[in-house]
């Protein structure tokens, strides 16, 4: 097992889309068995304060609680019980946000499915409180997307954004609770794949939350998902995904048959199967995840779409583009519409004009603060 000197071939491969040397340490730490598990919290201890950790750190420590024993966390065990307690406190009021939402597009005869966090820390993690979230999403397709928001408007939730991007895929709402929801009409599309992931929401199962039943994506296209959004994106899932993946090659195979070909046929229909090879093939050599070499050569050998490849090549750089106008491109073209400069434009000037130059300015200048921040990051 690779060290905090040393780096995999494998880790090395996801270039700067991997975790940073501070951040495996903790992962190692939250996956590993004892031994190798202790030494790696020790190790990131030596060179860390808890107190100063970033978020994306913070996010793994819940994981790490229960992993170790408390006689190997010693002063910090107390400590990391309360961040999971807090993590815990946060899922479920994020739940409860998500069942609310739920059963009004229900009552209009649309079933959405649970997806990313809200799907994963209810199956394959086995301990409450160890899957930090930074929000719940629910995938509607596009199909009856406009009516999902309606119902939703209508019933009293609120745009958290009032402003609509020409390349959205998803609108957040937030009740007078304060509680938001991310409802989706994709999500893999058209971010990382070319195609609509119809087929992910054919296969979708039943799933119980809160004592409410509802849907959620198969673990198969939740682990391609994971890979992907943690990967190709700056959100805090770009340190989570590993014990995402971890997780699932423990648990999916026993409550979901024919698993890892599975995982290969989903990630063939979104043209990424080469990307979540590259990551497997991390987590099999530097987390010890039970996946065989024969899947991630199945999946190395897919054909991978042209933008996810630019996409790709950048992030192992260091470089995350959003892309906007492809995916806007992409929306218009699988809604049946022709992207036009107009149509790309017009949302733009109408978000300056409802939130004022120095609104969207400052935004952008936020977002370069948060690159800065992902980049220096330890």
């Amino acid at each position: 097992m690779a060290g905090s000197e040393t780096r995999s071939l494998e880790l090395r491969r996801l270039g700067r889309a991997g975790p940073n040397a501070g951040e495996m340490e903790l992962l190692r730490a939250a996956t590993l068995d004892l031994e190798p598990a202790t030494a790696a919290w020790r190790r990131w201890l030596d060179a860390h304060d808890i107190d100063e950790a970033y978020h994306r750190s913070t996010d793994l420590l819940p994981a790490i609680s229960a992993n170790l024993p408390p006689d190997v966390l010693a002063d910090e065990a107390g400590r990391l019980r309360g961040i999971r307690r807090r993590v815990w406190a946060d899922n479920q009021f994020g739940f409860a946000a998500l069942v609310e939402v739920a059963k009004v597009l229900e009552a209009e005869g649309i079933e959405p499915v649970v997806v990313k966090g809200a799907a994963l820390s209810t199956t394959v993690y086995t301990e409450p409180g160890t899957r930090a979230m930074a929000d719940v999403d629910l995938l509607i397709g596009t199909d009856k997307f406009g009516a999902a928001c309606d119902a939703l408007f209508a019933s009293g939730w609120k745009r958290l954004d009032p402003v609509e991007g020409p390349f959205f895929h998803a609108v957040a709402v937030i009740d007078d609770l304060g509680r938001n929801v991310d409802v989706h009409k994709w999500v893999a599309f058209p971010r990382f794949s070319p195609v609509p992931e119809r087929t992910w929401l054919q296969r979708a199962v039943p799933h119980t939350l809160r004592g409410h039943e509802l849907h959620r994506l198969a673990s198969s296209d939740e682990l391609v998902l994971s890979v992907l959004h943690g990967m190709l994106t700056n959100s805090s899932s770009a340190t989570r995904w590993p014990i995402d993946v971890v997780q699932l090659a423990r648990m999916a195979p026993v409550i979901e048959a024919g698993f890892w070909d599975a995982v290969v046929a989903s990630a063939t229909e979104v043209q990424a199967g080469p990307i979540v090879g590259d990551a497997l093939a991390m987590c099999r050599t530097d987390l010890g995840a039970d996946i065989d070499l024969d899947v991630i050569e199945q999946l190395a050998a897919t054909p991978l779409d042209r933008g996810a490849a630019q996409h790709w090549a950048l992030c192992r750089s260091g470089i995350t583009l959003e892309w906007r106008m492809r995916r806007y491109a992409r929306l218009e073209r699988s809604e049946g519409r022709k992207p036009t400069v107009r149509g790309y434009v017009q949302p733009r000037t109408q978000a300056i004009r409802t939130r004022g130059m120095s609104s969207v300015l400052g935004g952008r200048v936020e977002r370069v603060k948060q690159i800065v921040a992902d980049r220096t990051r330890n």
